[in-house]
């Protein structure tokens, strides 16, 4: 558990691949029921598995640059 007894995940890159995950989590972070936390290795896994997937690497660039945007470490 994280500080005030809120339960805390880390957050691996087969959740930020998809969207629904993705946007649980960082709703569930935002109102404070969860710290979600994750590393730079697995963003760099995300970035790579989502232009492999077929996003385009701006794309995958904002979807990067929103979760790190959503949750600061």
């Amino acid at each position: 558990m994280a500080d005030g007894g809120v339960l805390s995940a880390f957050v691996d890159t087969n959740v930020w691949f998809q969207t629904l995950p993705r946007y649980l989590c960082v709703n569930l972070h935002q109102v404070g029921a969860c710290h979600i936390w994750y590393s730079d290795l697995v963003m760099e896994e995300c970035r790579r598995e989502l232009v492999e997937y077929g996003l385009k690497p701006q794309k995958v660039d904002m979807v990067i640059t929103d979760i790190q945007k959503e949750l600061p470490r």
